[in-house]
């Protein structure tokens, strides 16, 4: 997946969710409750990396998130 699409697709999911979105993601999904997933997680919601696997979890969460 090319950056700008991984951006455009992160700032949609971003608009879903919290400000505080790290500790909510742990909540949802405890095995990031290390420091090295915890690092990756925070990185990916930052922009300065790019993990797919992150992103649909984060797009899950603001999906469930979502008002009805």
């Amino acid at each position: 997946m090319d950056k700008v699409k991984f951006i455009t697709r992160l700032e949609a999911a971003k608009s879903g969710l919290p400000i505080s979105v790290v500790p909510l993601f742990i909540t949802k999904y405890p095995e990031f409750n290390t420091y090295k997933r915890k690092s990756r997680l925070t990185n990916v919601v930052q922009g300065k990396v790019q993990d797919v696997d992150i992103l649909n979890k984060l797009e899950e969460l603001a999906e469930i998130l979502k008002p009805i």
